[in-house]
């Protein structure tokens, strides 16, 4: 698991996207990259964190790479499951 800071200019997909078991947020971040926030109907703080604010903000969180196959096909670069660290730095 990695940690870093991300500027996030826009966010992806039109917000909030999937299934109650598997919800994704897919934050624009101001490299390019885009940085999915994962949770689900139990467990949804990182999102719920995230999903009410206006770009750009800055969060600092714990984070990996996703896999090859999932990158090409999505796009994203990084990803925040819903038992990382996750904070909204003022």
């Amino acid at each position: 698991m990695e940690r870093g800071i991300f500027t996030v200019v826009d966010f992806d997909e039109g917000g909030v996207r999937g299934t109650p078991e598997n919800q994704r947020l897919v934050c624009v971040l101001d490299d390019g990259g885009k940085l999915a926030i994962w949770g689900n109907e139990e467990d949804s703080a990182n999102i719920q964190a995230v999903s009410g604010r206006t770009p750009p903000f800055k969060i600092e969180c714990e984070y990996r790479h996703p896999g090859e196959p999932q990158a090409r096909k999505y796009g994203h670069t990084h990803w925040v499951r819903q038992d990382c660290s996750l904070r909204v730095l003022p």
